[in-house]
């Protein structure tokens, strides 16, 4: 059966189907601290991760478009040493940002 997870705003949802476990940290950078939730599981086999990562934006926050945010987090990997594989967006606006974990 899927379990549907999603962001505290509802924008972004995810459905698995494993239970999930649920993950927070605080990532910082620059300064910034952003607190980050994440929701993971991994199948039986190991061969397939589903994930569900997002940050909460707190009441009163600047308003940033989505393209702001999606530049936000590549710059935000990149500065913390992840090399940008991809950066890309298909044509129903979907944008992908890929990189390579240490």
């Amino acid at each position: 059966m899927l379990q549907v997870i999603s962001t505290v705003d509802g924008v972004s949802s995810v459905a698995i189907p494993l239970p999930p476990t649920k993950s927070e940290s605080t990532d910082r950078a620059q300064g910034v601290e952003i607190h980050r939730i994440t929701y993971e599981t991994v199948t039986e086999d190991g061969n397939l991760n589903f994930r569900l990562s997002f940050s909460d934006f707190p009441p009163g926050s600047p308003q940033f478009s989505a393209k702001e945010r999606c530049d936000a987090i590549r710059d935000f990997l990149f500065q913390g040493g992840a090399p940008i594989l991809e950066d890309s967006t298909d044509q129903d606006g979907i944008r992908e940002v890929g990189c390579q974990p240490d």
